[in-house]
C-alpha cells in the first residue's frame, strides 16, 4: 500500500489493538515521504491506522511497558498539579490540529497528546536553554515536528507578529507558514518543562518536539505589534514559532 495521505479519516488507532502484534509508539516511525506524519513501514500505512496498537489501545497492561521512575512520577505530578486553563492552551498550542497551534506541533488532538504525556516514561534532561528554576525532562516516546525558524536564516525584511497567546506577558514572534514552509523537521523526542506555579507547587511550564530555545525576555507590552527580522535580530531575539 502506498502512503498517500487522506484528509479527515478516522484513525483505527484508537479503536481495538490487533492480538499479537507489540505496543509501538509514533517516535518509532519514520516521517512520511508526502505529508510528514509517523509511518509505519511494517504495516505500510500511517501510523494513525497501522495495526499496531498504541499506548491508549485499551490494552490492560500498557502501564507495564514504562519504568515508573521518579521522573516519570515527577512530571506525573506536575501535569496533574497544572491549572486547567494553563493546560488546555498548552495542549492546544502544541497539536497539529488546532486553530491555535504555533511553534512546535504533535500530529494528534490535544486530548490524545494529554494522555500520551501521562502515558510515557520520563528521563532527566539538562539543556542551556532551560532557565532555572524551570526543569527539563526528556521521552522517547512521543515525535512531533519542530516548527522554529531561526530568524539569521530568513530575509531581514520578512514580516514577523508578536504573540502571546499563553499569557505569560512575556512576548514571541510568529512567522506564517505561508513564508516559512519548512516545518517539516519530524524528531523523535519530546521535552517537558517544569517549574513553580503561582502556589509555588511545581507544575507543567511547557512541553515541546524537539530541543528548547532560549525563552523571550521582553515584555509583551515593550514589543510593537508587527516587526522584521532584521529588527528582531536587533532586539536580541533569535527565533520565531512557525504559525
Amino acid at each position: 500500500m502506498g502512503n498517500s495521505h487522506e484528509e479527515n479519516r478516522e484513525p483505527r488507532r484508537y479503536g481495538v489493538p490487533v492480538l499479537g502484534l507489540p505496543v509501538k509508539f509514533a517516535a518509532d516511525c519514520r516521517p512520511c515521504d508526502s505529508c510528514a506524519e509517523p509511518y509505519c513501514d511494517e504495516c505500510g500505512e500511517h501510523y494513525a491506522d497501522c495495526e499496531h496498537p498504541g499506548p491508549d489501545s485499551g490494552i490492560e497492561d500498557v502501564g507495564n511497558i514504562i519504568s515508573r521512575n521518579w521522573e516519570t512520577l515527577r512530571v506525573l505530578a506536575a501535569i496533574e498539579a497544572t491549572p486547567r486553563d494553563w493546560l488546555r492552551v498548552t495542549l492546544a498550542q502544541r497539536s497539529a490540529f488546532s486553530d491555535t497551534c504555533a511553534g512546535s506541533r504533535i500530529n494528534a488532538e490535544p486530548e490524545k497528546i494529554d494522555y500520551w504525556l501521562r502515558c510515557v516514561a520520563w528521563e532527566s534532561y539538562d539543556h542551556p536553554d532551560i532557565k532555572k528554576p524551570g526543569v527539563g525532562f526528556i521521552t522517547r516516546g512521543i515525535g512531533g515536528c519542530v516548527g522554529i525558524a531561526d530568524l539569521a536564516t530568513v530575509p531581514p525584511d520578512t514580516l514577523l507578529t508578536a504573540d502571546d497567546r499563553k499569557d505569560t506577558g512575556y512576548g514571541s514572534l510568529i512567522i506564517a507558514r505561508t513564508i516559512f514552509p519548512e516545518v517539516r523537521q519530524f524528531v523523535r523526542h519530546t521535552v517537558a518543562i517544569l517549574g513553580p506555579g503561582d502556589d509555588d507547587k511545581e507544575i507543567l511550564w511547557t512541553f515541546h518536539p524537539g530541543d528548547p530555545i532560549p525563552p523571550s525576555e521582553i515584555r509583551m507590552e515593550e514589543m510593537p505589534e508587527h516587526l522584521t527580522a532584521g529588527e528582531a535580530l536587533e532586539r536580541g531575539l533569535r527565533y520565531a514559532k512557525v504559525e
